[in-house]
């Protein structure tokens, strides 16, 4: 997560499973811990069983109201995904 949303967005839960094409769909909830809103975009990376990239998803902008909760999903296009990272960064 982006460093200047440290004290500001509150990560939930993070995960991740198989769809029933054998793709990986993940996700994650996310809590604004502030009295306003917030915009961030968030974007995921894959990667294989050596950690090599495999694709990555586009920015995608969200909007936390006041102290409010939200969910991302992103899903891979690809059967070969072992690992990913989700970034988090304010709004542009």
């Amino acid at each position: 997560m982006d460093t200047s949303l440290k004290n500001k967005i509150a990560v939930k839960d993070v995960g991740s499973r198989r769809t029933g094409t054998n793709t990986l769909e993940v996700y994650s909830v996310l809590r604004n811990r502030k009295d306003r809103d917030y915009h961030i975009t968030i974007r995921t990376n894959f990667y294989d069983s050596n950690k090599r990239p495999l694709e990555t998803t586009r920015w995608q902008a969200m909007y936390l109201s006041p102290r409010g909760v939200t969910n991302y999903t992103a899903l891979s296009t690809r059967t070969d995904v072992v690992y990913y990272y989700i970034e988090v960064r304010e709004g542009q």
